[in-house]
C-alpha cells in the first residue's frame, strides 16, 4: 500500500512523515600529525621559506580570483601559465601544489558565498512571509490559534523594524548574488577570525605584537601534494621510514640554503596511524604533507592520505545486532543501548560536555565525547551508533523569526547555535570507523515527544532521575533498527475476549500500565519465534 503523503510532507494522520535511516559513510581521509623539533637556524630557515612560498601563494590566489567564474579549460589554461611562471623562483612541484591550493581555496569560498546567498535568501523570504500577514486589530484579544495560525507581528513597531531590517538583507543579497555571479568570493589568507582580532585585540586576549607574528604564520604556505611512486610517495617535502625529514627549497633561495634543508632531529609519526603510514612510505604510495607552526612558536608537520573507497555495512545486517541510540542535547548527551528485538538493555545513560574556549580546545571536547561513547557501544557488543540527522542550517539564518521573541527566543537561539551538530556528526563517524562501528543517521521527528509519552514512565520504575532525553535516546535507538517509536501492549485490547492466564481488564492499544512498564527489559522470543516489541 503507498502512504498518502500531503504536499507538505505530512501523511494522511498530520504528523511529518518519517524519513528512513541510512547508515553514514565513513571518510576515506585519513590524517596523523607529529611535532617537529628544531633548532634556531633551522627555523629562521624555515621560517624564510614559507614566507617566499606564502607570497608565491597569496599572488596565485589573488589572480585565480581575478579570472573569476570560468570553464574547466580556461582553469587549466590558467594553471599552466602559473606554473610556467612560478616555477623558476620555486619548482616544478611547488608550483604544482600553489596553484592546486589556490584552486580548492577559490572552490571553498565559492562554497562559502553560495551558503551565504541561501542564508540570506531564507531569512528574507521568512521575514517577508511574517510582513504579508496583517497585524491584528487593536484591541481585540487573539486567541492562541488564530494568533499561531497567522505567524504575524504584533505592533506596528516591530513591523517597522522588520521592514528595515528586511531592505538591508536584500541589500546584502543583492551584492551576494552580484559576486556570485561573477565568481569573486570573498577569501582571506590567514584566516578571517584572526583578521576581525586585530581591531579588537583587548577581547581576543592578544598583544599587537602577539598578532603581528600568528598572522605572519598563518600566511605562511608549506603545502606539499603527495606522488605515487617517489621515494617517501612526496618528493617535495620527504619524511623517511626512520623519521628524518628533508624539504625541498625554492629556487629564489637555492645559494642561501642549498637543494634541500634537512631537519636534525628525527620526527616520531607512530603515535596515531602508525603502522599505515609505515606502510606507505615503504610501498611509495603518496601522502601529503603540511607543515605550519603554531601559536607557541612550535612546528607540526601534517601527514594525510587517501584510502580506497570504504564498504560500508549495510543497515540490514547492522539491524541485526544492538545498537547505542544517542541523543544531543545542550551540555549533555543521553545514551541508550537497544537490542535486535527493540528492547531497552540496562539504563540508560548521560554523559556531561561543555564546549567553551579555543577552537582547539573546543575539537578536542567532542573528541573526548566521542570516544566516550564508542567505548560504551564497544563495551555493550553495539555494532552502531544510531544518531539524529540535525542540521540547524536553516534554523540559524530563520531563528529570528520561527523561534519566538525577547529572552527566552534569544536564549534558544543561543543553544540551538551552540549544539555543534556537524562537528559531532563528522567526528564520529571518522572516530567510530576507526573502530569498526557504523553510524546510522535517523529522522529527528518527534523523537523527544514520543519518547516521553512511551518510555519516560517505564524507564522511571529502574532509575528515577531519567528524564525525556534519555527516553528520546530510545525512541532514537528503536527507529535505527526499524522499530516503531510505540512499543506493544502485553496486555488484550478493547473488546479482545480474554483467555486463561490473562489479565481480564483491558487495555488500550499503546497504552502503558503498570503491568507493562516491567517489560523494559530485555524479553525472549515467543513460541511463534517473533519478537515481542
Amino acid at each position: 500500500m503507498v502512504a498518502f503523503v500531503a504536499e507538505s510532507g505530512r501523511g494522511a494522520s498530520g504528523l511529518r512523515v518519517i524519513a528512513d535511516p541510512f547508515v553514514v559513510a565513513p571518510p576515506r581521509g585519513v590524517h596523523t600529525r607529529s611535532r617537529v623539533r628544531v633548532t634556531a637556524t633551522e627555523d629562521a630557515a624555515l621560517t624564510r621559506i614559507g614566507e617566499v612560498l606564502g607570497v608565491a601563494y597569496r599572488q596565485t590566489l589573488a589572480s585565480r580570483l581575478r579570472l573569476g567564474a570560468a570553464t574547466s579549460g580556461q582553469v587549466a589554461e590558467w594553471r599552466r601559465v602559473t606554473k610556467k611562471s612560478l616555477t623558476p623562483d620555486t619548482s616544478a612541484r611547488w608550483a604544482g601544489a600553489i596553484t592546486r591550493t589556490a584552486q580548492d581555496s577559490y572552490r571553498t569560498g565559492m562554497r562559502g558565498l553560495g551558503a551565504e546567498v541561501a542564508s540570506l535568501s531564507a531569512a528574507v523570504a521568512a521575514i517577508a512571509a511574517r510582513l504579508a500577514v496583517p497585524m491584528p486589530e487593536s484591541g481585540r484579544n487573539v486567541g492562541r490559534s488564530e494568533r499561531k495560525a497567522a505567524r504575524g507581528y504584533a505592533t506596528a513597531s516591530e513591523r517597522h523594524a522588520k521592514s528595515r531590517r528586511k531592505a538591508q538583507l536584500e541589500e546584502r543579497l543583492a551584492a551576494a548574488m552580484e559576486r556570485q555571479s561573477a565568481g569573486h568570493p570573498r577569501v582571506v589568507v590567514g584566516g578571517g577570525q584572526l583578521w576581525r582580532n586585530r581591531h579588537h585585540l583587548a577581547a581576543a586576549k592578544m598583544t599587537l605584537v602577539e598578532w603581528d607574528r600568528r598572522w605572519a604564520d598563518g600566511r605562511m604556505f608549506f603545502t606539499a601534494d603527495g606522488e605515487s611512486g617517489k621515494s617517501g610517495g612526496n618528493e617535495t617535502i620527504r619524511v623517511s621510514a626512520d623519521g628524518s625529514v628533508d624539504i625541498k627549497v625554492p629556487g629564489a633561495l637555492a645559494s642561501e640554503f642549498g637543494v634541500r634543508l634537512s631537519i636534525s632531529a628525527p620526527v616520531s609519526m607512530a603515535t596515531h596511524r602508525g603502522d599505515e603510514w609505515t606502510q606507505r612510505v615503504a610501498d611509495r604510495q603518496a601522502i601529503r604533507y603540511d607543515l605550519h607552526r603554531d601559536a607557541r612558536g612550535r612546528w607540526y608537520i601534517d601527514a594525510s592520505w587517501t584510502r580506497d573507497e570504504p564498504v560500508a555495512t549495510p543497515l540490514a545486517g547492522l539491524r541485526a545486532h544492538r545498537t547505542l541510540g544517542v541523543d544531543l542535547n545542550n551540555g549533555h548527551v543521553d545514551a541508550a543501548v537497544i537490542d535486535p528485538h527493540g528492547n531497552v538493555v540496562g539504563v540508560p545513560q548521560r554523559i556531561d560536555y561543555r564546549i567553551d574556549g579555543t577552537a582547539g580546545h573546543r575539537d578536542a571536547q567532542v573528541r573526548h565525547v566521542v570516544s566516550r561513547l564508542i567505548h560504551m557501544a564497544v563495551a555493550a557488543g553495539c555494532a552502531s551508533i544510531s544518531i539524529e540527522n540535525l542540521g540547524f542550517d536553516d534554523a540559524r539564518s530563520t531563528g529570528r523569526e520561527t523561534m519566538g521573541r525577547g529572552r527566552r527566543g534569544k536564549r534558544f537561539r543561543r543553544v540551538v547555535a551552540g549544539l555543534p551538530t556537524s562537528r559531532f556528526r563528522d567526528r564520529l563517524a571518522a572516530m567510530a570507523s576507526t573502530a569498526g562501528v557504523s553510524v546510522i543517521a535517523v529522522d529527528p521527528a518527534y523523537t523527544s515527544r514520543w519518547g516521553k509519552q512511551h518510555w519516560l514512565a517505564p524507564l522511571r520504575d529502574s532509575d528515577s532521575t531519567v528524564d525525556g532525553h534519555r527516553a528520546a535516546a530510545v525512541v532514537i535507538g528503536r527507529r535505527g533498527l526499524g522499530h516503531r517509536a510505540r512499543r506493544k501492549s502485553v496486555e488484550p485490547l478493547v473488546r479482545q475476549r480474554t483467555h486463561q492466564g490473562q489479565s481480564a481488564v483491558p487495555a488500550v492499544r499503546g497504552s502503558l500500565t503498570s503491568r507493562s512498564r516491567v517489560t523494559v527489559r530485555p524479553r525472549a522470543r515467543d513460541a511463534a519465534g517473533s519478537p515481542d516489541d
